[in-house]
């Protein structure tokens, strides 16, 4: 058994109009559409029961939704669309490769419980049904 700590970063259009001022009436598809946040990072790091790191990843996610990362996102992340068009991979790609990660027993943890909500979330949005592998969740905070 073991722990596989996950921390995500997302991308949004919160008060993007401060930046792109017409943003909504060029992407009108947007203001209504069914996903607060898509995810552009997933990093993780696995521990046993000892608390010895036993594996890592770290994947970039291309956006499929969102055409444009949000300046603050950036600010904050320091993650730009030049490195995701590089770097980034499909959802379900990254997914897999999270999945991969786990054995029988093992337990995702995050920092507080939004990231296992929105990894449900972008799931559910790009029809990704596989998430037995989440067998048990614990919020470290």
């Amino acid at each position: 058994m073991g722990y596989i700590i996950i921390d995500l970063e997302f991308n949004n259009l919160k008060n993007i109009d401060k930046y792109y001022n017409d943003f909504f009436e060029c992407n009108k598809e947007l203001e209504d559409i069914n996903l607060d946040n898509e995810i552009i990072e997933i990093g993780a790091v696995k521990v046993d029961k000892y608390m010895k790191t036993v594996d890592s990843m770290k994947v970039y996610i291309k956006p499929f939704v969102f055409p444009v990362i949000n300046p603050l996102v950036t600010e904050i992340t320091k993650i730009n669309m030049d490195l995701l068009n590089k770097e980034g991979v499909a959802f379900s790609s990254a997914l897999d490769k999270l999945r991969d990660m786990f054995e029988e027993g093992d337990v995702l943890c995050s920092w507080a419980k939004d990231d296992i909500a929105e990894l449900i979330r972008n799931a559910k949005y790009f029809n990704y049904n596989n998430l037995e592998w989440i067998e048990s969740y614990l919020d470290i905070q």
